[in-house]
């Protein structure tokens, strides 16, 4: 049976991802648990406390899950398509203002993201490129230690909702568009060809014609 602490955590989480951060209250939490407000102040101290504990346990979690999908994939393409599903599937399900949200009013969260991203996901990045170029896949003319902190710096502006906001294009709209730019312009033909074999692409315009 789950213990209060888990139910605490996946209540927030969904009452986040459906409205964001700022428009849920620890009341409306204690309220989706019919948990008393004094039990849910015996396991963590406010909002904010459950905000950094989820967050550090997403980051964990998108780790593990990184490392697996990694092992998995036949190429480096296939990395990349892969992580591209699994994204788009969190997009489907996360709020649009969270990561705004989270920027504005929880920065000691957004601190951890932001670490994150530069010790680990850069680095997966620029393992990505050289595995790439290695298999004749992606350009041998690209600087991978340019192009993965050009991208990461893409990643960034693409969850900017100032710059691209989310109720007018969709996270997982911008996140798909963002990731075969990045793909298609530092691949070779061979990758190309390997990039149109992994996608479905019911939806044919996304497909970049050889």
């Amino acid at each position: 049976m789950m213990d209060n602490n888990e139910r605490i955590l996946l209540a927030a989480k969904d009452l986040f991802f459906k409205f964001g951060l700022k428009n849920v209250t620890m009341d409306d939490i204690s309220r989706e648990l019919g948990m008393s407000k004094k039990t849910l102040y015996e396991n963590y101290q406010n909002k904010k406390d459950i905000v950094e504990t989820i967050t550090q346990r997403f980051l964990d979690r998108h780790h593990q899950e990184y490392e697996n999908m990694a092992s998995q994939a036949v190429d480096a393409v296939d990395e990349v398509v892969r992580l591209m599903d699994k994204f788009s599937m969190l997009f489907e399900k996360m709020h649009p203002r969270i990561i705004f949200d989270m920027q504005r009013y929880y920065p000691e969260s957004w601190q951890m993201f932001k670490d994150y991203k530069l010790n680990f996901v850069l680095l997966k990045i620029r393992e990505n490129l050289d595995k790439g170029i290695i298999q004749g896949l992606y350009r041998a003319n690209i600087d991978p230690e340019v192009i993965s902190r050009l991208h990461l710096e893409q990643i960034q502006i693409a969850i900017d909702p100032l710059i691209l906001p989310p109720e007018q294009f969709g996270m997982k709209h911008i996140h798909r568009q963002l990731l075969l730019q990045y793909l298609y312009g530092i691949s070779t033909v061979k990758g190309h060809i390997l990039i149109n074999q992994y996608l479905d692409f019911n939806d044919i315009s996304y497909k970049i014609d050889l």
